[in-house]
């Protein structure tokens, strides 16, 4: 049980030596904060948690024995060093850190055992998330989704959600958050985004595999060929994801200088990579003169990462709250410090060599926490300790009825996960956005966006804070300005140069306009004579209301031509030109079954007089089949618009140049639309043609034999046309607008080519005819021209009739219907 005294014991897991080397590194500061919230906790000190008081009310728990363990950068030294002193004696109540993902996962196992709380500065590996693997982990850093979320924010931010290209490499952990970029690149709306993976030191990779017989990495994981790629997308954005930036910098750069992605055109970004532990090392590198070529395209880059949150509150500075004690205690975090001697040689340089200032610990914070991350969140860390076990005892008191200070790790656990307060790392509030009780919430953690600019000596690059993001506002905070390659603070543009949209051309639209114009204007003369010529006994036994319905729907589906050629470079957006597919597809399938069933019906009407030896047969009792044909044609098109089926839809041809093709697209309705348009749409088209068939002995004026020629000009135009535009849809637009417009074009025109055109032949016909049997009333071809009339005319006749007793027929009557020739065949 924890607590029984009124005190938790606490187990410090820092990386102190690396290589065995003495060196300055976040391990020293690390201990320091842990020391300073072990100091602030166990005296209510609110300098930095201010709500410390309130939230430790009735709250006797203390930090009693405190030990530390020395990690290594990636070793197994703090488990044995753990293990070690389980000996001796009793486990800890509680563990801090580590910092590194080797120890960070023995130190979660060694808890699990324990059933000991442990709550970690950051998260490297995932898996540590895992409840039910790692059920006593905590951690007070950023989790994959919050730090891909902030890189997707600050592209935003600067205007840049286009035209991405993330390169990673592959073989770490980068991976994993790539898949996660992408998804919140889709979430916020980016559009063209590619993947580049890489593999590093890839020759030596590949030597080293075929000398065990393997085939080594694909070619196309090459560096070189990969930033090759890039470059040829014309993507002016990439979004850099190294696992460690100041080892592979050495080995982008020479790459990028060779394919001139250094030359101040490009924005790079770096995502993780620079490691806290490692950033020294970054900025030696920056500054070193043989590495300053390849580092070259760093200058004016960005990286984000989350930060301390020093200058989110000036008055309360957590730099020199850490920074400004004096000896005591410096010499109290030594005695803390589980490596004998070490830092004794800097310390005592620091104390000999300040002469300003009261405060020996100063200088030597000074110059390392600007280049270190992570100190702060230790300190919350600790601090999360002390208030869950607080937590732990408030709940602890309302189960059981006598006073105790007493509670078990479970309870310590669950008063960790209740935990909200502010503290020196922005607010502190787990219960991950993934879901995840002991993972900190993304949209709590501070972020810098950190700028690599000219060092003030002019000879490299250092690391300069620009801008925080502020996690209780979510503002963006400007602290320096913004620098990029050219010296300026405006971003490059987007892209090197605009990708192959793949837009309809200027002389095909033309000729498709052109095409437009001729059908109209055939449409319109056609239309006009119908309208003028309605009372003439040719066009009375046509059905005038048939031929009024074709031209009409042949005017409105000659639009289509129109409508095909419209694209975003009319300046029309996605959203209008979905409207355009819409329209587009009703006017097609809509209409030109209109078209057919006039057809049909005028016929039918025709062949049903024939067949009952009648001419009252009303119009409206042969409307039934084409009202039920367009009723379900409406009822799918109707369907689809309001499923979405029908959109303007752009997709990329080459993933290397970015060119990209659109047109109208049905979606998932394709083919379930197609299937059922379809077959609805041939049904009008085999009847007429059974109609065409059934009524071809009769009348020239009651049949249409030109049906057959139309139908079979549309169906070659259909086996023609329409493989022809599958195979073109994906890269040449031009030719599948021309092949649109040529079918528009032919199966309006064809209507009128061959029933319209048919009357106005016959009515020309019989016109000069009856001008001659004028001029000579009596020769023998006035009976001719007689008979002629009176076999068009609607007058009553019968099978043997050949006009009325005066020789002249009788004007057709509209109410009428169609009166019948009826012709025996021999």
């Amino acid at each position: 049980m924890r607590g029984q005294d009124g005190t938790i014991s606490l187990l410090i897991a820092v990386p102190l030596t690396k290589n065995n080397e003495t060196v300055v590194d976040p391990g020293f500061f690390h201990l320091a904060a842990a020391r300073l919230a072990v100091d602030h906790f166990n005296s209510r000190n609110a300098s930095v948690v201010q709500a410390l008081p309130e939230l430790t009310k009735h709250c006797p728990i203390t930090f009693g024995h405190v030990q530390a363990v020395d990690t290594g950068t990636n070793t197994h030294g703090a488990t044995e060093a753990a293990v070690r002193g389980l000996r001796h004696a009793e486990p800890p109540d509680s563990i801090v850190g580590p910092y590194n993902e080797i120890p960070m996962l023995e130190m979660s196992v060694l808890a699990t055992g324990m059933q000991t709380p442990m709550v970690a500065p950051r998260i490297v590996d995932t898996n540590l998330l895992q409840e039910d693997r790692h059920p006593y982990f905590n951690q007070l850093g950023a989790d994959a989704f919050s730090e891909m979320n902030l890189v997707a924010k600050y592209l935003k931010h600067l205007g840049r959600n286009n035209y991405v290209a993330i390169v990673y490499d592959y073989a770490n952990s980068a991976v994993q958050k790539v898949d996660i970029l992408r998804v919140v690149f889709e979430d916020m709306g980016f559009d063209q985004v590619q993947t580049f993976p890489y593999t590093f030191y890839f020759d030596k990779k590949l030597e080293a595999d075929k000398a065990r017989g393997g085939r080594g990495p694909p070619e196309s994981l090459d560096l070189r060929l990969v930033l090759r790629k890039v470059k040829d997308t014309g993507y002016r954005t990439i979004v850099l994801m190294p696992s460690r930036l100041d080892k592979e910098a050495a080995l982008v750069g020479p790459v990028a200088t060779e394919l001139g992605l250094d030359q101040g055109d490009h924005l790079w970004l770096i995502s993780g990579g620079v490691d806290m532990l490692s950033a020294m090392e970054v900025n030696r590198f920056l500054q070193n003169d043989t590495d300053r070529v390849g580092a070259r395209f760093l200058k004016g880059a960005t990286h984000v990462f989350p930060y301390d949150g020093y200058e989110l509150n000036p008055e309360s500075d957590f730099r020199a709250h850490i920074c400004n004690h004096d000896t005591t205690f410096l010499q109290r975090v030594q005695e803390l410090n589980p490596v004998p001697g070490y830092y004794e040689k800097e310390l005592q340089h620091v104390v000999v060599s300040n002469t300003t200032d009261s405060s020996p610990f100063v200088q030597l914070a000074v110059e390392h926490t600007s280049y270190l991350s992570g100190v702060s969140f230790m300190y919350d860390a600790v601090m999360s300790l002390g208030l869950g076990a607080c937590n732990a005892l408030k709940k602890t008191h309302q189960n059981i009825t006598n006073e105790t200070t007493a509670f078990t790790g479970r309870e310590h656990l669950a008063g960790i996960h209740v935990l909200d307060f502010l503290g020196a790392s922005g607010r502190v509030k787990l219960g991950s956005d993934l879901g995840y009780p002991g993972s900190r919430q993304g949209d709590t953690v501070p972020y810098t966006i950190a700028n690599f600019v000219p060092s003030p000596n002019g000879t490299g690059l250092v690391i300069r804070q620009a801008e925080i993001i502020n996690p209780l506002s979510g503002e963006w905070v400007q602290v320096n300005p913004y620098l990029f390659a050219d010296g300026s603070s405006n971003p490059p543009e987007l892209l090197r140069a605009t990708p192959d949209q793949n837009y309809i051309s200027t002389p095909v639209r033309a000729i498709g306009m052109t095409l437009f114009a001729v059908a109209l204007t055939i449409i319109l003369v056609a239309s006009v004579w119908v309208v003028t010529n309605r009372g003439h006994s040719v066009i009375v036994a046509a059905q005038p209301c048939f031929l009024y319905v074709i031209c009409f729907s042949c005017f409105i589906i000659c639009f289509c031509i129109l409508l095909s050629a419209f694209d975003e470079s009319w300046g029309f957006d996605e959203q209008s030109l979905t409207k355009v597919c819409v329209l587009s597809n009703w006017i097609d399938f809509g209409f030109g079954m209109l078209c057919y069933c006039a057809v049909f019906t005028k016929l039918w009407r025709a062949d049903l007089c024939l067949r009952r030896k009648t001419h009252q047969i009303e119009l409206w009792r042969t409307l039934w089949p084409p009202a039920l044909l367009l009723l379900a044609t409406i009822s799918i098109l109707s369907a689809g618009t309001a499923n979405g089926d029908f959109a303007w839809v752009r997709w990329e041809v080459d993933e290397v140049t970015g060119a990209s093709v659109a047109r109208c697209d049905g979606g998932s309705g394709n083919i379930y639309g197609a299937v059922i348009s379809v077959t609805l749409y041939m049904i009008p088209i085999v009847l007429s043609g059974i109609m065409a068939w059934k009524t071809l002995g009769i009348d020239q004026t009651y049949s249409e034999k030109g049906v057959f020629a139309v139908i079979l000009l549309h169906f070659q135009g259909m086996v023609v046309m329409v493989p022809l535009a599958i195979i073109l849809q994906g890269a040449y637009p031009s030719a599948q607008y021309m092949i649109n417009s040529i079918f528009y074009f032919t199966f309006t025109t064809s209507f009128m080519g061959l029933i319209i055109l048919p009357k106005y032949l016959l009515v020309r016909r019989m016109t000069k005819r009856a001008i001659q049997a004028e001029a000579s009333t009596d020769s023998p071809a006035s009976n001719e021209v007689s008979n002629e009339v009176g076999r068009s005319g609607d007058a009553t006749t019968n099978a043997n009739a050949t006009g009325s007793a005066s020789g002249t027929p009788q004007q057709p009557s509209l109410g009428s219907g169609p009166r019948i020739q009826i012709v025996t065949f021999d």
